[in-house]
């Protein structure tokens, strides 16, 4: 993996519990661009406006809400594939991202020496 990959993983792992916050923040930063004038109509039927029909569009086709659900769903299933198989990985993740745990109590809870 790349240190870009690396980096935007653990975003998403420590924030995992508040994407659903990310994704309604981002929506209401569409909903608020909104432009209700009779000149924001007449732009928008040569495609070029920010009417309520547009901001529709945006907010299903808007490629932060969507990376934000699918790191969700892909997250979700991570976590489940590590509690069934490893669980150790996955209290590991659960202590670390989750419970932003320090390394020394995370060694001590799951009696693994790091070094």
């Amino acid at each position: 993996m790349q240190k870009k990959q690396i980096n935007k993983l653990i975003f998403y792992l420590y924030n995992y519990n508040n994407i659903d916050k990310l994704i309604k923040q981002r929506e209401n930063e569409i909903i608020d661009s909104i432009n209700v004038s009779h000149n924001a109509w007449i732009k928008s039927i040569s495609g070029t406006g920010n009417t309520l029909e547009d901001t529709a569009i945006k907010l299903i086709n808007d490629y932060k809400i969507i990376e934000y659900k699918r790191w969700q769903v892909f997250l979700k299933g991570i976590l489940v594939f590590l509690c069934k198989k490893f669980p150790i990985g996955y209290q590991y993740i659960i202590l670390k991202y989750f419970e932003k745990t320090d390394i020394k109590k995370i060694s001590e809870f799951l009696k693994i020496d790091f070094k």
